[in-house]
């Protein structure tokens, strides 16, 4: 049983309510451009802090041979349980060519398990192993430590508040249409 569906991709959409993204030939006004500062551009800021959290937590997975792509599917099928092969890829922000690659190495690793769902022949629901709710209940832990590192400082108000931002910038973003011009 599925905890929780993700929103309908992009695709899905009909094109009235796709959003379109910023045209390519945007041009900025002098005064915008003197007024761009790197250290306040948040996608800058966001990439940075994120590469580097990421970076710290994949040496933490080598470990037990795993990727940050591989934590992101075990965290997801732990919080969630077993999910459709489509949406663990939105879930976990993961193309589904690439989820359909990186299902099959973890189920060779015996970390998931992949099964024919009772709802739709064509669609392929995958759940975890023992093996993969011991590696994610062993990295949850560190997960945290990770986070609560790079939180020190920031009071649980403005902590909610950045979680908060982050949800609405994200709901913001995946509904713009890739394919635009």
């Amino acid at each position: 049983m599925q905890k929780n569906r993700p929103a309908r991709s992009t695709k899905q959409m009909p094109a009235q309510q796709r959003r379109q993204r910023p045209p390519s030939n945007a041009v900025s006004t002098q005064s915008e451009l003197s007024e761009f500062e790197l250290d306040h551009f948040l996608p800058y800021l966001i990439n940075r802090a994120g590469v580097t959290m990421a970076t710290v937590f994949a040496m933490e997975l080598r470990r037990d041979d795993l990727t940050l792509s591989m934590w992101r599917v075990l965290s997801v099928l732990s919080h969630l349980g077993p999910q459709s092969q489509v949406d663990l890829a939105v879930l976990t922000s993961i193309e589904e060519s690439t989820m359909s690659r990186l299902v099959s190495t973890m189920d060779r690793n015996s970390l998931v398990t992949r099964r024919r769902s009772d709802v739709s022949s064509r669609e392929v629901v995958i759940a975890l192993t023992r093996k993969g709710h011991a590696l994610t209940r062993r990295y949850i832990p560190i997960a945290l430590a990770y986070e609560k590192i790079a939180t020190r400082g920031i009071n649980k108000t403005e902590l909610e508040t950045v979680r908060r931002c982050l949800r609405i910038m994200h709901t913001n973003l995946k509904g713009i249409d890739r394919g635009a011009s």
